[in-house]
């Protein structure tokens, strides 16, 4: 058999290719190389401020989510729903989504949701993003101007193709749902 020589970083590499693809052997062993160090990948989203609000960031690191702010100051009633604007219009690269979901801590200390529970943004919308705010609780609630309302978390999303058939493959659970697990 023959050597096999791969110059990387001026150095030749001699090895002999035995019952494996010598190509994808080159390429994992040039990748492993060269980037034997971490590279954190970042999502570029690029953002249009329609108002005086803060860019989003992330508050810690691993944090999943960004805060979004409120750009306009109302009040919301006990049970009442309102569209409440961000100032923030995005461009979300093909193939993603931003998740836009409640805040813990305005959920849990004033009652404040989202009327929608979590808010999808697709990747072809390019309008201000707005947040269908909820009071479930029974006090009014005062929406600030750059208040946090909401987290933008975002996620990769795949396109699928759907098949019609006479029947669906068989398993454990099948048909049963809603509680078919129990409670406890």
């Amino acid at each position: 058999m023959q050597n096999n020589l791969i110059n990387i970083r001026n150095k030749n590499i001699s090895f002999k290719p035995i019952f494996f693809n010598y190509d994808f052997f080159k390429y994992q062993l040039v990748a492993k190389i060269l980037f034997s160090f971490v590279v954190k990948m970042a999502l570029t989203i690029k953002i249009k401020k329609v108002a005086d609000v803060k860019t989003p960031f992330y508050a810690h690191n691993g944090d999943s989510g960004v805060d979004l702010y409120s750009a306009e100051e109302c009040m919301l009633m006990p049970m009442e729903r309102k569209l409440v604007a961000t100032g923030i219009m995005a461009s979300i690269p093909y193939g993603y989504e931003a998740q836009i979901r409640p805040k813990s801590g305005l959920a849990l200390n004033h009652g404040i949701s989202h009327a929608n529970c979590v808010g999808t943004i697709d990747s072809s919308y390019r309008g201000e993003i707005k947040v269908p705010l909820i009071n479930l609780s029974d006090k009014p609630y005062k929406i600030e101007n750059g208040k946090k309302i909401a987290q933008m978390v975002f996620a990769k999303v795949e396109e699928a193709i759907f098949e019609e058939v006479n029947e669906l493959d068989e398993t454990t659970r099948n048909e049963a749902g809603f509680g078919s697990t129990g409670l406890d």
